[in-house]
């Protein structure tokens, strides 16, 4: 009884093997399909013919494939194609030498055997075992060489295709380097390219030792004679603070004496006017305030026939101690020392500003601690702390206030009693007197642009202030300045941008030199071979030295 098994394609040897051994059958024909990985190797057959007759089976081989047939056949193992249903032989004229020789030899003996009786016979088959050794040596050597041409075949394409991969990583590689370097250029040449040009206009540095007049009596900032005179403004913050205290200890505080500023007006002739100290000077409502020093009232001038009164502002205080003579601006102050006279009429005096500072003599309270632990002193500079903040907060013109020109004080402490206990009150009022740094910077560029000559701008301010004189009273700030003033070519800087767009090198070096206001230039690239400058504006970085 036959048996046939059908292998797969990736059935090996050992597959094979297994199922010779244990399929119960006398014959097994194996089919073996094409490209099956049983025919790399003949050694393959000549195994499973030993592993057949070992098991003591007829063994025969099945398959379409012209080389399985022919590796069959060397190892004397019958083939068939199932489709011709014959022993096939795909190439006869390249059999093996030794399965020739054994071919050759069965012949003989053959023929040998019909013509010699038996002992020339047994000595026949003697010779013809020893040649069938000679045959196998033959074949084994002939499978040595198969097995070794397969092997140097596979090392060889493993090779082939090592060296197929190597080339074509190293043409990927290059391929890369080549579309990166393009990428590159095109990016640099076309996308990317960026010019620096850096102009040095001419300059000169102008040095200046200023007095500055800063009153909030200035309506205008401009030169008088060397004078700088600014607009200037008094901002005042008055408030409160109320902490629980413990440890009061009473005391007196002396009256104080309000005082303030009255401008005198001469509207009596062209001659100055002498008023000694303590003249005074009277509001519509009786209140007295005295000048605090002597002084002269210039003069009026005659222009165009009619005369320009002649003015000076001058310091007084109040004739009495109290608040009532902390008093607003008053129109007309009146000067009794020239009653009954001509010039009672034509001398006044004016004020645009309070009189402040008047107190009355009171009974206060000095405070040791407080019941957090702070002095009276502490809460005081809470208070002032306070108002500096709120004084920030009103000053949305951020003016400049020199040294010396703010001003705090305290005009009211006292005890007051609570539920909790006794509380310190604390009234306080702070005073600055700021003005605009700008102003300044256009008043001195204005002024010493001679210096500096013609189509010449201000660049840079350099300068720093001297300690102020202030006059709280009336809003006034005198003090000296000092620093320089650094110029440069008034030239149009758009104007000179736009004309170097898309121009070489050599022919914006020709046209900035050709510029009266420009010192030198200096033009940069991002990449170093471009050698224009870039059309569009984005993609230039104009810098002014």
């Amino acid at each position: 009884m036959e048996k046939k098994i059908f292998l797969e394609k990736n059935d090996g040897l050992e597959v094979a093997v297994e199922h010779l051994i244990h399929v119960k059958s006398d014959t097994i024909i194996l089919n073996i399909p094409k490209d099956s990985v049983l025919g790399r190797s003949v050694n393959n057959f000549h195994v499973l013919k030993r592993e057949g007759n070992t098991a003591g089976k007829t063994l025969m081989i099945e398959s379409i494939d012209d080389h399985i047939l022919e590796l069959a056949s060397l190892a004397t193992i019958t083939a068939i194609n199932p489709v011709f249903q014959k022993k096939e032989r795909a190439v006869s004229d390249i059999l093996p030498r030794a399965s020739v020789l054994l071919k050759k030899k069965r012949s003989l003996l053959d023929a040998a055997s019909k013509k010699l009786d038996l002992r020339d016979q047994d000595s026949f088959l003697e010779k013809t075992e020893k040649d069938k050794v000679v045959s196998r040596d033959l074949r084994e050597d002939n499978e040595i060489f198969d097995e070794t041409a397969e092997g140097d075949s596979v090392h060889t394409s493993k090779k082939t295709k090592k060296r197929s991969h190597r080339r074509r990583t190293l043409l990927f590689v290059l391929s890369s380097i080549l579309l990166g370097l393009a990428l590159c250029i095109y990016l640099g040449w076309f996308v990317l390219p960026r010019a620096t040009v850096t102009v040095t206009l001419k300059q000169k540095r102008v040095p200046f030792d200023q007095l500055v007049e800063i009153s909030q009596n200035n309506t205008k900032s401009g030169m008088r004679e060397s004078t700088v005179l600014l607009r200037g403004q008094l901002m005042v913050s008055q408030g409160n603070i109320s902490l629980p205290v413990s440890g009061v200890d009473e005391t007196t505080k002396d009256s104080s004496y309000a005082e303030g500023v009255v401008s005198i007006v001469n509207e009596y002739g062209t001659s100055p006017q002498k008023l000694v100290a303590t003249t005074r000077f009277e509001t519509p409502d009786g209140k007295v305030f005295r000048l605090r020093s002597g002084i002269t009232v210039p003069g009026g001038k005659m222009v165009g026939g009619v005369l320009k009164p002649g003015i000076v502002d001058a310091e007084v205080i109040a004739d009495k101690p109290g608040e009532q003579y902390n008093i607003g601006p008053v129109e007309r102050f009146s000067i009794p020392g020239f009653k009954g006279t001509p010039r009672f009429d034509k001398f006044y005096g004016f004020s645009k500003a309070d009189m402040v500072g008047g107190s009355s003599a009171l009974s206060l309270s000095s405070v040791s601690t407080s019941t957090n632990g702070e002095s009276e002193q502490s809460i005081i500079e809470k208070l002032q702390t306070s108002l500096e903040t709120k004084m920030q907060i009103l000053d949305s013109a951020k003016l400049t206030i020199p040294d010396g020109a703010r001003l705090f004080t305290v005009t009211k402490k006292d005890i007051q009693i609570s539920s909790s206990g006794p509380l310190l009150y604390v009234e306080g009022t702070l005073k600055e007197i700021g003005f605009n740094e700008k102003d300044l910077y256009d008043v001195l560029g204005a002024y010493l642009v001679k210096e500096a000559g013609e189509k010449m701008r201000v660049r840079k301010v350099d300068l720093s202030y001297s300690t102020s004189t202030p006059n709280f009273s009336s809003g006034s700030v005198l003090m000296k300045v000092k620093g320089d003033i650094i110029y440069e070519s008034d030239t149009d800087i758009d104007a000179l941008k736009t004309s170097v767009l898309g121009k070489s090198t050599n022919e914006v070096k020709a046209y900035m030199l050709s510029v009266p206001g420009v010192e030198s230039a200096k033009i940069t690239f991002r990449f170093p071979w471009t050698v224009k400058i870039p059309k569009s504006e984005s993609k230039v970085d104009f810098i002014i030295e």
